[in-house]
């Protein structure tokens, strides 16, 4: 149209559907932008592998029962979580685990070298093709883990998914039909996760680490609840519905249920390369994002959250920051 009629005007174009989309979006949950964690996952491992911005965890570390472990390296913190997740998962070498949204590939490799049989699933073309620069052995398969896959039916032992749950659904939890369509999405998809599970396994267990929303109506009409969940497709379950009673109620028995939020919170406070870490706003930032506006306008919320506002760690004390050194954890069920 531009090139047509000679006339700049049609850039504006997208930036009106996007408003009348956001409007929409907050009242009734549609949504036209649907593919945003495959765009996230895709410039995460750009942002991580290629130009080394930042560490390739993407969630927590693990810092003792009590969260007071924190005398430890991001390496050691992060190894510590994966031997957590054995645990938990109670797997004996051999086992077939299918890591769902499994990042760059950090536990995939880590499984591998304990003796165990990992397989990765992920969005993003990118990650699966990292992992495989990592180590070419590993088997990793791009598909959308929100959908049947008659080649992943009776194959695995167990499950894992590290912050995964987080990122598979997108809405605004203070639409009018937030609660009930993550409810339906999430039993759907966890019903298609029981049929990849092998009847004769002795195993048969699912295991994540998942943010979970307080509904309080203070945090949820938020405007950096709006912002984060706009960066990647991040939609929360709510913590009154939580992941574990989605489960219960398709057939999975729930054998544990923990807060595990400061765990976290210290992989970013304490390692300056994580990536919740708020960042400086740079010329080449605002740059790459007047550029990305006209074609995808929620390129302003990943400014927003990563540096005006530093609002990723927001969700742990309900404040801002400007740098990692002024975030604080505040273990209050009403923030």
């Amino acid at each position: 149209l531009i090139i047509k009629f000679k006339n700049y005007i049609f850039l504006l174009i997208p930036i009106i559907v996007f408003i009348i989309n956001e409007f929409i979006l907050i009242k009734l949950g549609l949504d036209i932008y649907t593919d945003r964690t495959k765009l996230l996952y895709n410039w995460m491992t750009i942002w991580t592998i290629y130009y080394n911005k930042c560490d390739t965890n993407f969630t927590e570390g693990w810092y003792g029962d009590d969260g007071n472990d924190i005398n430890k390296s991001p390496e050691k913190a992060n190894e510590d979580r994966f031997d957590e997740v054995i645990k938990r998962l109670k797997l004996q070498k051999g086992d077939r685990v299918l890591d769902l949204g499994c990042g760059n590939g950090d536990f995939l490799i880590y499984l591998k070298k304990q003796g165990y049989n990992p397989t990765g699933i992920t969005f993003s073309d990118n990650q699966a093709r990292e992992i495989k620069i990592r180590d070419s052995t590993l088997h990793v398969i791009v598909h959308d883990y929100r959908k049947k896959n008659k080649n992943l039916e009776k194959r695995f032992d167990a499950i894992s998914a590290l912050g995964t749950f987080e990122h598979v659904y997108n809405g605004n939890p203070n639409s009018l039909y937030y609660k009930k369509e993550l409810k339906r999405n999430f039993e759907k998809m966890f019903n298609i996760h029981k049929a990849w599970i092998d009847p004769e396994s002795k195993n048969k267990r699912i295991f994540s680490t998942t943010l979970h929303y307080n509904m309080n109506k203070d945090i949820i009409t938020h405007p950096n609840i709006y912002h984060n969940e706009r960066m990647g497709g991040i939609a929360y379950p709510p913590i009154d519905e939580n992941l574990g009673k989605y489960l219960n109620n398709t057939g999975w028995r729930l054998e544990s249920e923990e807060d595990m939020t400061i765990h976290y919170y210290l992989a970013s406070k304490l390692n300056e390369n994580h990536f919740g870490e708020p960042s400086k706003i740079t010329p080449l930032k605002i740059l790459l994002t007047c550029i990305a506006l006209p074609l995808y306008p929620l390129a302003y919320s990943i400014l927003y959250t990563s540096s005006i506002a530093g609002s990723w760690m927001w969700q742990f004390d309900g404040k801002n920051h400007k740098s990692i050194h002024d975030c604080t954890f505040e273990k209050d069920n009403n923030k």
